[in-house]
């Protein structure tokens, strides 16, 4: 259940360590969902392949969660930098400053130094933009999407290397989720999935459990539209690192989804973004 920002204050405050202090009537958890620009011209068959090739607009977004136990924040936008992004990547970005990193967290009352985890759930620029942020938190990543990143790097064939060498050079926690662990719960009613290979080297999703609004599974881009969850055929995103395992994870997402009676918020969805709640507007408990 959505909250607006009228009801925000009846429910609790920010602490010194940016937490939310709890209050008479307060919720475990309050979800943000924080616009991070949007991606124009971009051909509708890349998010979904049953689509054509019409060009869309997409959005690019992030996911705060005030926990008790602690700041939560799931991907950190795309970085507009001309000096870290390519010439294309910039051609097809539009980014209001009042939704960059760390301008968005300031308008929730928070500072980068508040946030205690933050989860990547790959390391695509639009997802990890403003990572170099977060010193202060525990950044969990899946090792084979780190270690393949590495070696892309190396190999000078990493998309987005200089954001991705900004990273490295930022005395980051990295927390390397290894591939054998497929679940971890990193707080009460937070769990990470571990939906390897796919979309790219190693993809995480979160799970956040919600008394109100019920549970909600983020996968990320290994699910750009609800479309791609369609009845078979399954249909993934078109850029895929391997297009069998990126079917794979549709169908995992398929099933947690469904064991966890948990709806899916897809990575760059315009329609169904449309009818989400804002940051701006109010929370979800």
């Amino acid at each position: 259940m959505a909250k607006n920002n009228a009801q925000k204050a009846s429910t609790g405050h920010i602490g010194e360590e940016g937490n939310v202090t709890a209050t008479a009537g307060a919720v475990p958890m309050q979800v943000y969902v924080i616009e991070n620009g949007r991606m124009y011209d971009m051909p509708d068959s890349m998010m979904y392949q049953g689509g054509n090739d019409s060009l869309i607009e997409i959005p690019l977004y992030s996911v705060l969660i005030r926990h008790p136990d602690g700041n939560v924040l799931f991907d950190s936008g795309q970085n507009d930098d001309p000096k870290r992004q390519d010439d294309v990547t910039l051609q097809h970005l539009s980014l209001p400053d009042s939704q960059k990193y760390p301008l968005a967290l300031q308008r929730l009352g928070l500072e980068p130094a508040d946030i205690d985890y933050l989860v990547l759930s790959h390391l695509h620029s639009d997802h990890m933009g403003y990572a170099d942020l977060f010193t202060n938190a525990k950044v969990f990543i899946a090792a084979k999407e780190f270690e393949g990143t590495l070696k892309e790097l190396g190999a000078g064939t990493a998309p987005s290397a200089k954001d991705i060498e900004c990273l490295l050079n930022s005395n980051l926690q990295w927390q390397l989720v290894p591939e054998n662990v497929e679940t971890l719960e990193i707080l009460k009613g937070l769990t990470l999935y571990n939906f390897g290979a796919g979309h790219n080297h190693g993809m995480i999703g979160l799970l956040i459990e919600l008394p109100q609004t019920g549970n909600i599974l983020l996968p990320s881009d290994a699910c750009c539209y609800l479309e791609n969850l369609g009845t078979p055929p399954l249909l993934p995103p078109k850029r895929v690192f391997d297009y069998g395992l990126a079917l794979a994870t549709l169908e995992k997402i398929k099933g947690i989804a469904k064991a966890k009676n948990a709806q899916v918020w897809p990575a760059h969805d315009p329609e169904w973004f449309k009818t989400i709640t804002k940051s701006t507007e109010g929370f979800y408990e």
